[in-house]
């Protein structure tokens, strides 16, 4: 599961990394050993060994943060080498990083690096270069994200190959992504795209990054796939929508909603909304508990349950856009009658569409009243002061009536309870009632707001969030 947190990857090496060629044994008598002796098994495991215990004594590396040995043909001189390296678990492990290779056949360290402590986590790992073949990557974890230096040994001396770095990371950095026998760099950044301006960072709506070797640059270039697994570079580009598209997107869109009677996973529900709604639409829907039902099985849209409808899309018969002056954006207004309890009522259906990379998609659905009186504005022409109670029971009572729907049957609620409820209008303004009720010998403030999509929510300092629908 992808690993995703707030922040940007705040990562350097220094330039002047530390380079050293072994000083206790010449060249020369290096190449006088017999090459071509294969160590046995024991062998190795004794040259190991002691590889590891001059590491920790020459550059006081505690052992629990000595990573695994590596055997590996590092310099691609067809004999493998001892790599002894430093790990770091955690972003407050402050062990130095070294990474020494060594004959093993002689023991002789014959050239180490040292990366600046910036006191992020740090693994090694082997990777194959189309250029260089056989190479090292040290990867250092921070914020969320990682860097990683790519680097190989010739003659006895470091070779440095390119640098990664990545906003965010799953658990597998390195993979062969393509098959082709080398290994790729992955990692995520968050969706900039149009569509996901009122998503947070922290919510997860992420491309993928491969980050491939090219030849003819000889650096790792970044490729960037969509959330629907397409490379970018391989899509066509958005067109100006027409009517005609328009429609057929908000018809499509609404079949698909009502065809979602079932409980979905967050990431089920993510990838269903996905093709016809924006990432500010899903993450707004998914973060309203009034417009979902969630439980141990998944969520469900409460407009497949009750009459609650305002996520739900109306069923659009024509599509009258409005096209933004910079063309991406579109907006489109539809006059839909419903019927609540016996009595119908219109309401204004408006419908923003954006223009993203992967076309265009549904971003904003708000429902109005097109009939709407400002029922508030009617109600302080009577009231020179904050009103009695029975003032505004009477008054309100008469402009209002709400419901809610509890186990499948339709109750009604007054405002503002029962008439016995001990309760003082404290004030008023254009949109909300500020009232204090009485629980107990307690008073507790409370607030009514009216809103734009014919419900009125109710909210209180005891914890009380309610939202009630409202027909005339």
């Amino acid at each position: 599961m992808k690993q995703v947190f707030i922040g940007l990857v705040i990562l350097a090496v220094a330039a002047g990394c530390s380079q050293e060629t072994d000083q206790k044994g010449s060249l020369s008598n290096q190449a006088s050993i017999q090459q071509g002796k294969q160590l046995s098994e024991q062998e190795k495991i004794i040259a190991v060994q002691k590889a590891k215990e001059d590491f920790i004594s020459e550059f006081k590396v505690p052992e629990a943060n000595v990573g695994e040995p590596l055997l590996y043909d590092l310099n691609n001189d067809g004999q493998d080498e001892i790599i002894i390296y430093t790990v770091k678990k955690t972003l407050m492990d402050k062990a130095d990083v070294y990474v020494s290779v060594y004959n093993p056949q002689t023991g002789v360290r014959t050239v180490s690096k040292k990366f600046d402590d910036n006191g992020s986590a740090v693994s090694v790992f082997k990777i194959n270069n189309p250029s260089y073949k056989k190479a090292l990557a040290v990867v250092m974890y921070g914020n969320g994200g990682y860097l990683a230096e790519v680097f190989t040994v010739k003659k006895n001396e470091i070779v440095s190959i390119d640098h990664v770095a990545s906003q965010f990371h799953d658990t597998n950095v390195i993979a062969d992504v393509d098959q082709d026998g080398y290994e790729e760099f992955k990692g995520f950044e968050n969706e900039s795209d149009n569509g996901s301006n009122r998503v947070p960072l922290s919510a997860g709506f992420v491309n993928e990054i491969v980050f491939k070797w090219d030849e003819k640059s000889k650096k790792y270039n970044a490729s960037t796939f969509g959330e629907d697994g397409m490379q970018d570079t391989q899509r066509g580009q958005t067109s100006e929508l027409a009517p005609e598209k328009a429609l057929q997107i908000l018809q499509t869109a609404y079949k698909l909603q009502l065809s979602w009677t079932g409980p979905k996973s967050e990431q089920e529900a993510r990838k269903f909304m996905r093709p016809f709604f924006s990432n500010n639409f899903t993450y707004e829907f998914l973060n309203d508990n009034m417009g979902k039902s969630s439980g141990s099985k998944g969520i469900i849209p409460k407009y497949s349950q009750s009459d609650d409808t305002r996520w739900l899309l109306p069923s659009y018969t024509k599509a009258d856009l409005q096209l933004s002056d910079d063309k991406t954006t579109a907006t489109i207004t539809q006059s839909i009658e419903r019927n609540v309890e016996g009595r119908i009522y219109t309401v204004q259906a408006t419908v923003v569409l954006v223009k993203t990379k992967y076309g265009w998609k549904i971003d904003k659905l708000t429902y109005s009243d097109a009939n709407k009186v400002d029922t508030l504005t009617r109600l302080k022409g009577k009231w020179n002061t904050p009103p009695s109670k029975s003032e505004l029971l009477q008054d309100v009572s008469i402009e209002f009536k709400l419901s809610d729907k509890k186990n499948g049957v339709m109750v009604s609620a007054n405002l503002f309870g029962t008439e016995s409820m001990d309760f003082k209008v404290l004030s008023f303004d254009d949109t909300s009632i500020f009232f204090e009720y009485k629980d107990g010998n307690k008073s507790v403030p409370a607030i009514i707001r009216f809103l734009d999509d014919n419900r009125i929510r109710f909210t209180s300092d005891m914890g009380t969030d309610m939202m009630l629908g409202r027909s005339k």
